[in-house]
């Protein structure tokens, strides 16, 4: 009877661990569709498509159904529309003010902040300011570090480094060296071109190996190997419950 409620639990836990982000998301987007569908636009807009409609589409979809495709499609289209504006002059100037604005609310802005920081890690991805992937020794001899060239150093800048060259310029590169998990932070440093060792991966494939903390290596396949949410609850089961013996409960004699 121990076992089997054992069992019974281990399964009810693993079921609600997978289920759970998708429950989250679906009813994230369940609450924004529920909220623009209550909308006065959107009562309106229903009651005008509903009237024009024949009465066996009526009778086959129903006024609720109705009003949730017609909420789902004037939501896809507010996005376009704002997307719209905030890439005009006039809309991305209101864009920053209304950042700088929001970023200076307290409790508000952290949340805000994290957020803004996950979708700039997403398409930083994509298209990215850097060069190149290096390793450069940093932030002292015997530790590598994974950095991005941005730009090369101009002479005319590179004389504030001279005295360390005996007086003679030297051709030096300026790199960011971004923090795990999160790559929109990072320090800013100038290196020697020569002390900088060129990495044979794209940017996309060093963001991956930097947000992944080490874990996701370029090189290894399209098929990703590492443990699933699924391996890992199974593993959390074993270590929690060994297994029993098959004849643990054999008669001794």
């Amino acid at each position: 009877m121990k076992r089997s409620m054992r069992i019974f639990r281990n399964n009810v836990v693993v079921g609600l661990f997978l289920v759970a982000p998708l429950g989250i998301t679906a009813y994230i987007i369940y609450l924004i569709v529920r909220m623009v569908s209550r909308n006065w636009v959107t009562k309106s807009v229903t009651d005008v498509v509903f009237g024009v409609l024949p009465q066996f589409v009526k009778d086959g979809m129903g006024r609720f159904m109705i009003s949730q495709i017609i909420a789902i499609v004037l939501l896809v289209l507010v996005l376009f529309l704002i997307g719209f504006f905030v890439r005009s002059f006039f809309g991305r100037r209101l864009y920053r003010l209304a950042e700088q604005l929001l970023i200076r609310i307290p409790v508000f802005n952290k949340i805000y902040i994290q957020v803004r920081h996950i979708s700039e890690t997403i398409f930083s991805q994509r298209e990215t300011m850097f060069q190149q992937v290096v390793l450069v020794e940093y932030p002292r001899r015997g530790l590598h570090s994974m950095a991005f060239v941005t730009s090369s150093v101009p002479t005319s800048f590179d004389g504030n480094f001279a005295a360390e060259n005996g007086g003679t310029p030297q051709e030096r590169v300026a790199l960011f060296v971004p923090t795990t998990p999160n790559p929109t932070s990072g320090m800013m440093i100038f290196v020697p071109k020569a002390d900088v060792r060129p990495l044979k991966i794209s940017v996309a494939d060093a963001m991956k190996l930097i947000i992944s903390a080490g874990t996701v290596y370029p090189g290894e396949g399209e098929v990703d190997d590492r443990p699933t949410l699924l391996d890992r609850l199974e593993q959390w089961i074993t270590r929690e419950t060994p297994l029993e013996s098959p004849t643990s409960h054999a008669n001794p004699d």
